[in-house]
């Protein structure tokens, strides 16, 4: 469940890939950053970020592949190398905090 935010900020996200194309069998990082425009109090988002696989068609959910917690600049990152050749849709989701609400960022990875 995620928290309920006290203040509603609306975080910005984006994610990001080391290297993409990526060659089979390599690492690869995924990177979420999650900042607070317009944001009073200068706060800071706080808490997880869930990195899946999903369905490029539907959005569906299909693999959690991990769950990372935000460091102090509003980032967080996992290496992998198990991803199969081919096409994947990454999603990097922020569960929110006391003060900012859930949001997501997609980014499309190439194995080769």
């Amino acid at each position: 469940m995620f928290p309920l935010p006290t203040m509603n900020l609306v975080p910005t996200m984006t994610v990001e890939s080391s290297q993409n194309p990526d060659p089979f069998s390599n690492p690869v990082t995924f990177t979420a950053t999650v900042t607070a425009p317009n944001n009073p109090g200068n706060l800071t988002p706080t808490r997880t970020v869930q990195f899946w696989e999903v369905n490029p068609a539907t959005g569906a959910n299909i693999a959690l592949l991990a769950t990372v917690t935000l460091d102090s600049s509003g980032q967080a990152s996992f290496t992998t190398s198990s991803l199969n050749r081919g096409s994947h849709r990454i999603k990097a989701l922020y569960l929110g905090d006391s003060n900012f609400m859930s949001s997501f960022s997609t980014f499309d990875e190439m194995i080769i």
